[in-house]
């Protein structure tokens, strides 16, 4: 199979890991293995103004990984840019699970513990949830995500809580 088949998608500089991971991915489903084909597979499908970062040396080297490096290293967000990322995100910006795997995945970049996201995600929660979630103790980080996602219907557009505290 050749690389003509290979359909990668829109370069995003927030997401190049992942960028990387559907390519490679369409690389295994098409059986291609040389470092070449998989050099100029990407070089074809950056934008030109992405080319234009990537050193000399590595374009003439014609290798993939290195290639990858470079283009990972130019656009990875740094230690301290993960960490305020980590440390601003306050509000749940949707659901819970997603949430959590994103500050999960930052914290694992910067090596912050399960403690501090764990927090930081409680703390994200609507009180009604963050009270169930928090006395999980023992419950896996994941698992809180998808409890957390079960319980989010209960507590939107339900009265019983308004009415509840009205009468308090």
């Amino acid at each position: 199979m050749d690389a003509h088949q290979v359909k990668p998608p829109q370069f995003m500089e927030t997401s190049v890991e992942g960028w990387f991971a559907i390519l490679e991915a369409q690389f295994h489903l098409r059986h291609i293995t040389t470092h070449k084909t998989k050099f100029y597979t990407v070089i074809s499908a950056l934008p030109p103004d992405v080319v234009t970062n990537i050193p000399p040396a590595v374009l003439h080297s014609l290798d993939y990984v290195k290639l990858r490096e470079s283009v990972l290293s130019t656009y990875e967000k740094t230690r301290p840019e993960l960490l305020e990322k980590l440390m601003r995100t306050t509000t749940l910006p949707g659901r819970p699970s997603i949430y959590l795997q994103e500050m999960l995945t930052v914290a694992n970049r910067i090596g912050a513990s399960d403690e501090i996201v764990r927090h930081k995600f409680i703390r994200a929660l609507p009180k009604q949830i963050a009270l169930v979630i928090a006395a999980h103790t023992e419950m896996p980080s994941i698992e809180l995500g998808r409890l957390s996602d079960n319980l989010m219907p209960l507590i939107e557009n339900t009265p019983v809580f308004q009415t509840l505290e009205s009468q308090g």
